[in-house]
């Protein structure tokens, strides 16, 4: 982030003050001073300084990242160029805003990283909704986990308290490489993040267990094995009325219109 390159250069320069300068004297005061607030400023200005470099210097993926998101991600495919091109810009500013943590602490390929975020650009849940950004650090297992709100091992969560998102890295890439036989668990997650922002409907709940039961079997699966995979005892409504929108959305539409049309409203197109 151009902020924390600023911060480390404030704070570079304040350590050569504080080392150069002779404490006895009042007048290093005067050098001291200057320097420790603009350290400060670096932090509490981070945002606009972030916004300020990304306006001159727009980032932007790679072609190696755009062809493996038109290979790999439906609703990316889909999009209209210049949709494209807003996603792209979204998508480069989110991969340097989040903090992502790889628990074998290891280096994250790329593609990592674009897997766990490209639903969340897609449904408008970027640094544009201050909601959204709360959701910014992004933890990478290579194996099913436990955390502390959920001591068993599992495939996927979401913390909401703290904005952390983690996933079990060979069942993340395997529904991108084989999504007819994987279950995505960016989508699930990223679902269940869109309607704590934005709410569920209350009039829904009607429609749960048939809602889950309809896409289960578009994804040719019972919910007792769905279960199983993600070692969970109850599905994320959410998670499901965002799975079945962004992997069967012509399906979605004309059986659950509603639905879709509720979250089209957000989403990038």
């Amino acid at each position: 982030m151009p902020s924390r390159r600023l911060q480390t250069f404030c704070v570079l320069i304040f350590l050569l003050c504080l080392w150069l300068t002779d404490k006895n004297e009042i007048t290093s005061l005067w050098i001291l001073l200057p320097a420790g607030l603009l350290v400060v400023a670096s932090f509490i200005f981070s945002d606009l300084i972030n916004e300020w470099w990304f306006h001159r210097i727009p980032p932007d993926i790679s072609s190696y990242e755009r062809n493996w998101l038109a290979n790999f991600v439906p609703y990316y495919a889909k999009l209209r160029e210049d949709a494209r091109k807003r996603f792209d810009s979204k998508l480069a500013k989110q991969l340097f805003r989040k903090e992502f943590i790889h628990m074998a602490e290891k280096d994250i390929p790329e593609e990592w990283k674009i897997m766990a975020l490209a639903p969340a650009v897609y449904l408008g849940l970027d640094h544009t909704s201050k909601d959204a950004d709360h959701y910014n650090r992004i933890v990478f297992y290579m194996h099913q986990f436990p955390s502390p709100k959920q001591d068993y091992l599992h495939v996927s969560e979401v913390e909401h308290e703290d904005g952390v998102l983690i996933f079990s890295v060979p069942h993340l890439e395997s529904s991108y490489i084989k999504p007819e036989s994987y279950f995505n668990t960016a989508n699930y997650e990223w679902g269940e993040v869109f309607f704590k922002i934005h709410g569920l409907p209350q009039s829904w709940s009607e429609n749960k267990v048939a809602l889950i039961n309809d896409c289960c079997q578009s994804i040719q699966i019972t919910e007792s094995d769905l279960l199983k995979y993600l070692c969970q005892d109850e599905l994320s409504y959410g998670g499901m009325i965002m799975y079945y929108f962004l992997s069967f959305p012509a399906i979605m539409q004309i059986k659950w219109k509603e639905q879709y049309d509720y979250i089209e409203q957000f989403v990038l197109n």
